[in-house]
């Protein structure tokens, strides 16, 4: 949704950065990952999904 107007009209411009943040990380570990999701113990274990908690956490302190 990021290039609907409504979207970024929406929101601030501290969440709209940690928004585009949180969607840049995740992104990235899907990318990582290629094709195959890992069984729930690697997924866990992989420092990039640790990555990607921290950056929904951030995301979740800008929109509090």
């Amino acid at each position: 949704m990021r290039e609907q107007l409504w979207f970024r009209d929406s929101l601030s411009s501290v969440e709209l950065d940690a928004a585009f943040a949180f969607d840049a990380e995740f992104n990235a570990f899907c990318d990582c990952l290629g094709r195959d999701l890992p069984n729930f113990d690697r997924l866990w274990a992989n420092r990039r999904w640790a990555d990607v908690g921290l950056a929904a956490a951030k995301t979740l302190d800008a929109f509090a």
